[in-house]
């Protein structure tokens, strides 16, 4: 819950962006699914579990599965965000 409400918050911010407003919703979604990483996971995540993202025991797989998540996520939120009539 607290990720849809921050994500479509991040995404709504974005939007109002005015250059934003050009991009390509299939580059705006994977563009918006990194913002959302940097901001979470490279911010968030060591406060959180005391653990460096970079430095993890699962090495940096655990990383770039969380990128890979992130960027694919972007691309279903722009498009409810379609159907919802929020972009056009």
């Amino acid at each position: 819950m607290n990720g849809s409400i921050g994500g479509f918050g991040i995404l709504l911010g974005m939007v109002l962006f005015l250059p934003l407003r050009d991009v390509h919703l299939l580059v705006l979604g994977p563009l918006y699914g990194l913002l959302l990483w940097v901001l979470t996971f490279l911010t968030i995540h060591k406060p959180i579990t005391g653990r460096d993202p970079f430095k993890h025991s699962l090495g940096r797989s655990a990383a770039i599965i969380s990128f890979a998540g992130h960027i694919i996520y972007g691309i279903p939120v722009i498009w409810v965000l379609v159907i919802l009539g929020l972009l056009n």
